[in-house]
């Protein structure tokens, strides 16, 4: 008997579930054909990065204070995330004084490390020193974000963000 092969490229969609199940029929109407040998499946595993980012800090502070964060990044998927860059928007009140590593960039309230690529489990942290704003009212709370993207395909985005919460207060001095 006659024997060919067929030849298929298909590129998996970012939200494709993993393992990808490829089934493949053929059919003949020729009499004589064997129907258990006419079906044929393979699997293939889809690789895609995800990186993401958690903050942590204090939740209360004093006005005027200084205070740290600090950024854990990194990448939980299996392939791996590259030109990730990691954002960090200081609310108002707040203001930079420094961070290890040193941004890549800092405009106005928004710092930008540019990470680069991350393997799968790689990760890194940042911490930043920030000043609260010693004009600001008892109680005022700040809450400060951070974002990492990736424009590597299949990121799955609802760990790329993270905030916290800092409540400020006035020392409480009575003569």
């Amino acid at each position: 008997g006659a024997s060919g092969s067929i030849t298929v490229y298909a590129t998996a969609t970012t939200s494709a579930a993993s393992p990808v199940v490829n089934n493949t029929n053929i059919s003949t109407t020729t009499s004589g054909d064997t129907p258990g040998d006419n079906t044929s499946s393979t699997q293939t595993t889809v690789h895609d990065p995800n990186v993401y980012v958690q903050k942590s800090g204090p939740t209360s502070a004093r006005v005027g204070d200084s205070f740290s964060y600090t950024l854990a990044y990194g990448n939980n998927g299996t392939a791996p995330a590259t030109a990730v860059t990691l954002v960090d928007t200081l609310p108002a009140g707040l203001s930079f004084v420094s961070a290890n590593p040193t941004p890549s960039s800092v405009s106005g309230q928004t710092l930008t490390w540019n990470v680069g690529t991350l393997a799968p489990g790689a990760s890194g942290a940042i911490t930043l020193q920030v000043q609260s704003s010693a004009t600001l009212p008892n109680g005022t709370v700040v809450n400060n974000t951070a974002t990492i993207t990736t424009p590597s395909p299949g990121d799955t985005p609802n760990d790329n963000t993270s905030s916290i919460p800092t409540t400020l207060s006035r020392a409480d001095v009575a003569i």
